[in-house]
């Protein structure tokens, strides 16, 4: 579930788009542990479209919006400082 903070993982934003239950990222979440052999992790991406829960496409849209989610967090927050400097 997205917080009243915008959560940038990717089960979260695949939730807000409307692209997957909750559930079904419980189910691929436990499959994902299941797959992953020690220091080996299966992507959750991949997990997603093994079970058939989103397709390449879908997925790209959720890491896309992941990445510029991301970017923009990063922006602000080396922005925040001189925006408080400049506003004093």
């Amino acid at each position: 579930m997205v917080s009243s903070q915008q959560s940038s993982r990717l089960g979260d934003l695949l939730i807000a788009k409307g692209l997957l239950s909750q559930e079904q990222l419980a189910n691929a979440i436990a499959s994902q542990k299941s797959l992953s052999d020690g220091n080996d992790r299966v992507l959750l991406g991949e997990v997603l479209i093994r079970l058939g829960y989103v397709n390449r496409e879908q997925l790209n849209i959720g890491l896309d919006w992941q990445t510029k989610l991301r970017r923009t967090t990063v922006a602000l927050a080396l922005c925040a400082p001189v925006m408080f400097f400049c506003n004093n």
